[in-house]
């Protein structure tokens, strides 16, 4: 796996990541829970600027083998043109920045 690959899982799967840590932790450590999920929406942003840098002039088509049923196998495609490359980066920055609003907008709420 290239670091162009590993850095478009990274920004697909890291807001996932910021729910399942907002999700699955208790709510006793709010203020950790909130800089943690704070720290995955930026990393999200970081390997998203950092595949618009390294695949803006080439057309990225990743395949993913799922499964195979006999000599069936299920693939899937995840094709990253420049397109979808600009907006992965403005959707994850606005993310971003509403999520740095909601954490410091909630700072002060208790509960």
């Amino acid at each position: 796996m290239s670091n162009h690959h590993a850095a478009a899982f990274i920004s697909l799967l890291a807001p996932l990541a910021s729910f399942l840590t907002v999700c699955v932790l208790p709510s006793r450590y709010r203020k950790p829970i909130s800089l943690v999920s704070l720290l995955w929406m930026a990393l999200a942003f970081v390997s998203a600027i950092i595949l618009f840098y390294g695949s803006w002039n080439e057309s990225n088509l990743i395949k993913l083998n799922w499964f195979v049923v006999g000599n069936s196998p299920f693939t899937a495609d995840l094709s990253i043109s420049k397109h979808s490359l600009l907006m992965l980066v403005v959707v994850s920055f606005i993310s971003l920045l509403v999520h740095v609003y909601s954490v410091s907008y909630m700072s002060g709420d208790d509960g």
